[in-house]
Protein backbone atom coordinates (compact mmCIF):
# COMPACT_ATOMS: atom_id res chain seq x y z
CA UNK A 1 0.00 0.00 0.00
CA UNK A 2 1.17 3.51 -0.85
CA UNK A 3 -0.24 6.69 0.69
CA UNK A 4 -0.46 10.17 -0.85
CA UNK A 5 -1.77 13.58 0.24
CA UNK A 6 -4.76 14.55 -1.93
CA UNK A 7 -7.85 16.69 -2.26
CA UNK A 8 -10.90 15.06 -3.83
CA UNK A 9 -14.35 16.09 -4.91
CA UNK A 10 -17.59 14.19 -5.47
CA UNK A 11 -21.28 14.78 -4.90
CA UNK A 12 -20.71 18.52 -4.74
CA UNK A 13 -18.28 18.51 -1.83
CA UNK A 14 -14.52 18.73 -1.49
CA UNK A 15 -12.34 16.96 1.08
CA UNK A 16 -8.63 16.95 1.93
CA UNK A 17 -6.95 13.83 3.21
CA UNK A 18 -4.99 10.87 1.98
CA UNK A 19 -5.28 8.36 -0.81
CA UNK A 20 -4.28 4.80 0.02
CA UNK A 21 -3.45 2.88 -3.16
CA UNK A 22 -4.05 -0.88 -3.28
CA UNK A 23 -3.81 -3.23 -6.27
CA UNK A 24 -7.61 -3.27 -6.75
CA UNK A 25 -8.84 0.01 -5.27
CA UNK A 26 -8.17 3.46 -3.87
CA UNK A 27 -9.25 4.38 -0.35
CA UNK A 28 -9.79 8.11 0.16
CA UNK A 29 -9.68 9.06 3.83
CA UNK A 30 -10.50 12.49 5.23
CA UNK A 31 -11.27 13.83 8.68
CA UNK A 32 -14.93 12.71 8.75
CA UNK A 33 -15.17 10.97 5.43
CA UNK A 34 -14.08 7.77 3.74
CA UNK A 35 -14.63 6.70 0.13
CA UNK A 36 -13.67 3.38 -1.48
CA UNK A 37 -13.14 3.35 -5.24
CA UNK A 38 -12.87 -0.20 -6.54
CA UNK A 39 -11.26 -0.26 -9.97
CA UNK A 40 -13.84 -2.79 -11.22
CA UNK A 41 -16.56 -0.17 -10.53
CA UNK A 42 -14.93 2.43 -12.80
CA UNK A 43 -15.85 2.93 -16.46
CA UNK A 44 -13.39 5.71 -17.36
CA UNK A 45 -10.20 7.28 -16.07
CA UNK A 46 -8.51 10.42 -17.37
CA UNK A 47 -6.32 13.30 -16.34
CA UNK A 48 -8.36 16.50 -16.60
CA UNK A 49 -6.58 19.83 -16.96
CA UNK A 50 -9.40 22.16 -18.00
CA UNK A 51 -10.10 25.09 -15.72
CA UNK A 52 -13.55 23.78 -14.75
CA UNK A 53 -12.19 20.36 -13.83
CA UNK A 54 -9.36 21.51 -11.57
CA UNK A 55 -9.34 21.42 -7.78
CA UNK A 56 -7.53 24.28 -6.03
CA UNK A 57 -6.11 25.15 -9.44
CA UNK A 58 -4.51 21.71 -9.87
CA UNK A 59 -5.18 19.14 -12.60
CA UNK A 60 -7.11 16.08 -11.45
CA UNK A 61 -7.48 12.38 -11.96
CA UNK A 62 -11.10 12.06 -13.11
CA UNK A 63 -12.72 8.73 -12.28
CA UNK A 64 -16.14 7.94 -13.75
CA UNK A 65 -18.02 5.31 -11.77
CA UNK A 66 -20.66 2.90 -13.10
CA UNK A 67 -23.01 4.15 -10.39
CA UNK A 68 -22.75 7.55 -8.77
CA UNK A 69 -21.10 10.80 -9.55
CA UNK A 70 -17.57 11.09 -10.92
CA UNK A 71 -14.73 11.58 -8.46
CA UNK A 72 -11.93 14.11 -9.07
CA UNK A 73 -8.62 13.73 -7.24
CA UNK A 74 -5.84 16.35 -7.11
CA UNK A 75 -2.43 15.26 -5.85
CA UNK A 76 -0.83 17.65 -3.35
CA UNK A 77 2.51 15.96 -4.08
CA UNK A 78 2.50 17.22 -7.68
CA UNK A 79 0.71 16.49 -10.94
CA UNK A 80 3.20 13.77 -11.95
CA UNK A 81 1.56 11.50 -9.40
CA UNK A 82 -1.67 11.58 -11.41
CA UNK A 83 -0.01 9.58 -14.19
CA UNK A 84 1.11 6.95 -11.66
CA UNK A 85 -2.38 6.73 -10.17
CA UNK A 86 -3.97 6.42 -13.63
CA UNK A 87 -1.52 3.61 -14.43
CA UNK A 88 -2.51 1.87 -11.19
CA UNK A 89 -6.17 1.95 -12.24
CA UNK A 90 -5.34 0.63 -15.72
CA UNK A 91 -3.19 -2.14 -14.26
CA UNK A 92 -5.97 -3.06 -11.82
CA UNK A 93 -8.46 -3.32 -14.68
CA UNK A 94 -6.26 -5.63 -16.77
CA UNK A 95 -7.35 -9.28 -16.44
CA UNK A 96 -4.60 -11.47 -15.07
CA UNK A 97 -3.57 -14.54 -17.02
CA UNK A 98 -3.64 -17.85 -15.16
Amino acid sequence: MSTYAVVWSNEGSRCAGKLESFSDRFELVGRNRRLTLRFCDLIAVSIARDRGDRLLGMPVLALQRRVGEAVRIAALEGPGLLHDLAASVEKGLTPRES
